[in-house]
């Protein structure tokens, strides 16, 4: 897989949880928190699914190498993190 794809569906992954949280944290209602929520989550989700797209015309890494990694492991860290704040507001 090509570095800059496995960051871009990352940043996606983190976009759908916002998006998750905005509608479970929200409790379908919309208010300013939630909307905001919604909406920076779901530009999330969009911008990472046209940069995966476009993932080997305008990479937004180029090889496997230190940034790569950070970002990913960032990316993870911060997808454990709304799983489980997600989890908790669910239980």
């Amino acid at each position: 897989m090509h570095p800059s794809r496995l960051v871009a569906l990352c940043c996606c992954t983190i976009g759908v949880l916002v998006v998750s949280q905005a509608a479970v944290v929200g409790q379908f209602r919309l208010d300013l928190e939630s909307g905001l929520r919604l909406a920076g989550g779901a530009g999330l989700v969009l911008a990472s699914l046209y940069a995966a797209a476009r993932s080997e015309r305008d990479p937004i890494v180029t090889e496997y190498g230190p940034r790569t990694y950070l970002l990913v492991a960032a990316a993870f860290v911060w997808i454990a993190g709304l799983s489980v704040r997600l989890a908790l507001t669910v239980s």
